[in-house]
């Protein structure tokens, strides 16, 4: 009984990923892009104080 219900469990996870990972697919074909005409500007604002921090440390020592 233990077997079966691992195996019924593990198959619906399964369909379940099997299905999300479809409808990623489809979502991301069926999006419109966004029109972006020729010379147009990319404009970030950067207002506000950046603060200073010391870089992460590596994960091997």
């Amino acid at each position: 009984m233990k077997s079966f219900l691992r195996s019924f469990f593990a198959s619906l996870l399964a369909i379940a990923v099997v299905i999300v990972v479809i409808a990623g697919v489809i979502a991301s074909k069926t999006s419109e892009k966004p029109e972006i005409k020729d010379g147009s500007w990319l404009v970030i604002d950067l207002y506000g104080g950046i603060t200073e921090y010391d870089p992460p440390s590596s994960f091997m020592g």
